[in-house]
């Protein structure tokens, strides 16, 4: 695979431009996939491609907020933002290991866009969800979203790289995606969302009313309830506020998620969206590109995990350096 050429702006933006050249068709690149992850994760006989066809069909038949029961002796990985930063996302999947019965997936959205290698993590968390329907779910992120992700870095990786046939099926997949999930653990209840929850004239929409919205599309109105929950984000505060997304979704305030919870008869609202110091906080948010994700079990309940590096390696690298060992996990209850 070819290294990308990267073009920083002036320095008064942050923005880094991705220059990639033409690599691997979608097989050649699928293959890359294979012999980096191993038959644990990926059927050799598979093609991508006819999967990406497929998986839309399959997608739009699920409800917009799923019931997942966790494994009495199984847990739940939650990975929130990864942003195209395909090495954590590998780091990530053999610190786990493989999708199974007593080990579940679910990516909170935000898999594309900024960072380099969007491709990778678009088709491997899809495949996964292809090739482990019982176990790896998705939840649609505002990057899954044609009008965010023509406008960040997707639809020029997938151009640039010479993936641009595959634009109307990437984009047909993330807007089928569903937008939430019911986690239900022994003795307590998730919600977990990308954004947050969305609001009617103030008050917050009850799951039942979210499974009767149209997902199947792109975000027109920065305001509406199908935005909000891709969008939304959440207040210490209360009262509900504008948002600081340039108008898209709303600030919702404490008094109001707690209430929605109560109602709702849930624990926790996890949510990905919003970048933290540390990859975490109350309420909770999760942002694995910072290499942070959280482990749902019937035993321990919710947990906190670190991703530890145990050497430094550029993006770009992934194929020739990624260490495929197991990293060592460092936990934090909660």
């Amino acid at each position: 695979m070819q290294k990308p050429e990267v073009a920083v702006c002036p320095a008064t933006s942050d923005r880094v431009d991705i220059v990639y050249p033409p690599g691997p068709d979608i097989e050649g690149l699928f293959d890359l996939l294979k012999e980096a992850l191993g038959p644990r994760f990926i059927n050799g006989e598979d093609k991508i491609e006819p999967i990406l066809e497929a998986l839309p069909g399959l997608l739009k038949e699920e409800m917009n907020i799923q019931e997942i029961p966790i494994p009495s002796e199984g847990y739940m990985i939650v990975v929130g933002d990864l942003h195209g930063q395909f090495r954590n996302l590998m780091e990530i999947l053999h610190q786990e290991g493989p999708p199974s019965a007593v080990r579940h997936y679910l990516f909170n959205g935000d898999i594309v866009d900024r960072g380099p290698s969007s491709v990778e993590c678009a088709i491997l968390v899809l495949y996964l969800r292809h090739r482990f329907p019982e176990y790896v779910f998705i939840n649609r992120g505002n990057h899954e979203d044609q009008g965010v992700n023509a406008q960040e870095t997707f639809v020029k990786e997938i151009t640039d790289r010479g993936f641009q046939h595959l634009h109307n099926t990437f984009q047909q997949c993330f807007h089928t995606l569903s937008l939430g999930k019911i986690i239900k653990a022994k003795t307590e209840t998730y919600l977990a969302l990308h954004g947050g929850t969305p609001l009617h004239e103030g008050d917050p929409l009850s799951i039942k009313d979210m499974n009767s919205l149209e997902r199947n599309m792109s975000c027109a109105n920065k305001q509406d309830l199908l935005t909000q929950i891709l969008w939304n984000d959440m207040s210490d505060k209360n009262g509900n506020q504008d948002s600081q997304r340039a108008g898209w979704g709303l600030k919702v305030g404490q008094e109001v998620l707690e209430r929605f919870l109560g109602k709702e008869n849930l624990k926790y609202l996890i949510r990905s969206h919003t970048e933290e110091p540390h990859g975490w906080r109350l309420v909770f948010s999760a942002f694995s590109e910072a290499a942070i994700y959280l482990k749902i079990s019937a035993q321990r309940g919710l947990e906190i995990v670190k991703v530890k590096f145990e050497e430094p390696c550029h993006e770009d690298q992934w194929v020739s350096n990624l260490s495929l060992r197991t990293s060592e996990t460092s936990l934090t209850s909660v």
